[in-house]
């Protein structure tokens, strides 16, 4: 496997990004850091496919080793990270807190690392602070689970975690599986696509992702 990078200035992102993302969709990877101009822009992608991004877009390729993963894993040493007095997000199965969810690194999106998950983590922390348990959650695009073992933790009774990446899913079933997040019904597919009841007070109803997308933007 080989990886594509390049550094990018807003203006570039805003007018290329949609043309790579059509092309390579989950592969691509956009990385904004606190203080920095300029993104970094990585794809997962065979030696063919990174010498044609190269001459087209610019950038360098690089091959991964084989073990690429298991060395991210050992050379990334983050802390780990809190999200208000609830809940502590690791990377290993040190820690005998309680609070602890512990999400390895691994090749589906989401260890708390990124800005937006952590962004999302504390935002779902702050809002069902006072609600009481029992509540239902939708996590859509759920990459390694880690929002929908969360909800699961802050009181939902029922969580529905999609993602369209067969190995998305399976990742986060197995993290939902060692954190032992057992009400979390976990599909493949389009969520627009996806038939999904919820309960309100004493009624149940049934709807398409669709319609519950089109209400929660509304």
């Amino acid at each position: 496997m080989y990886l594509w990078r390049k550094r990018a200035n807003p203006d570039w992102v805003r007018n290329r990004s949609g043309e790579l993302i059509r092309r390579f969709g989950s592969a691509l990877a956009i990385i904004e850091r606190p203080k920095k101009v300029r993104s970094l822009l990585e794809i997962a992608t065979t030696k063919k496919q990174g010498c044609d991004l190269v001459r087209e877009f610019g950038g360098t390729i690089e091959k991964l080793r084989a073990d690429w993963l298991q060395h991210f894993a050992k050379q990334s040493r983050a802390k780990p990270l809190r999200i208000g007095s609830r809940l502590i997000v690791s990377r290993s199965a040190d820690s005998k807190d309680k609070r602890t969810i512990v999400i390895p690194a691994e090749a589906a999106f989401g260890t708390g690392d990124h800005a937006t998950t952590a962004m999302c983590l504390r935002i779902l922390e702050r809002v069902t602070r006072r609600r009481d348990n029992g509540w239902t959650m939708l996590d859509a695009g759920t990459g390694s689970g880690i929002l929908a073992i969360a909800g699961s933790r802050f009181g939902a009774k029922r969580v529905f975690a999609i993602d369209n990446d067969p190995l998305a899913s399976s990742t986060a079933q197995r993290n939902a599986r060692t954190n032992r997040a057992r009400n979390i019904e976990f599909r493949t597919g389009d969520v627009l696509k996806q038939k999904i009841c919820l309960a309100r007070s004493s009624s149940r109803r049934c709807q398409s992702g669709r319609g519950i997308w089109q209400g929660t933007v509304a």
